[in-house]
């Protein structure tokens, strides 16, 4: 596999998992998984996930993270 850049970290990681066309790095998974809803982290990933969602049911096959509303 590629090298390639995570949506949520925005790193350059090769290990990791496509969803709905992007690539979530390991790290990022992980820190998803594991985040507890009354972290700060937990509203952030879940906006970058409705993002990826509705970039794939709109058709769009790239995120921005910066522009999620």
């Amino acid at each position: 596999m590629n090298s390639t850049n995570c949506t949520v970290c925005r790193e350059v990681r090769k290990e990791g998992a496509n969803l709905l066309g992007v690539h979530i790095c390991e790290v990022c998974l992980s820190s998803i998984a594991n985040v507890g809803m009354d972290d700060v982290k937990y509203e952030y990933y879940k906006c970058i996930i409705k993002k990826i969602w509705l970039d794939y049911i709109t058709g769009m096959n790239k995120i921005n993270p910066q522009i999620i509303t």
